[in-house]
């Protein structure tokens, strides 16, 4: 018997290749769940946003990246699920180009470079 995923698992699975290919915006990831879920309302989207980034980032090492410099937050994955409600409460439709936050897998630091860290240099 073929196991066919489901459409959250496609939607999570394909925001995962996403992210793990490069930092994206939130904005990216809803529009692959829209495609899952066509009709969904926007609380219904809102809600598996929440869960896929949650999914995410409890278990893929994604983060979410700060703006200026595409560093990683330090918030777990239910605060990224809070930042995800907080976002589509605020806006009237879904979220889109410029008005979310960013999503990526962070590259481990090089040798000797600890991000906060005294040794917070680049050794040559």
């Amino acid at each position: 018997m073929i196991s066919v995923p489901g459409p959250f698992t496609r939607a999570k699975e394909a925001a995962l290749i996403v992210v793990e290919d490069d930092h994206t915006e939130l904005w990216f990831i809803v529009a692959d769940i829209r495609k899952e879920f066509p009709e969904a309302s926007k609380n219904e989207l809102q809600e598996l946003t929440k869960r896929i980034v949650e999914e995410l980032m409890a278990n893929h090492g994604v983060k979410i990246l700060d703006v200026e410099t595409e560093w990683p937050l330090p918030l777990d994955s239910q605060q990224g699920g809070r930042m995800v409600d907080e976002l589509f409460s605020k806006i009237k439709d879904l979220p889109d180009m410029g008005n979310g936050f960013w999503l990526g897998i962070p590259d481990p630091a090089p040798a000797g470079r600890h991000i906060g860290s005294t040794a917070d240099t680049l050794r040559i």
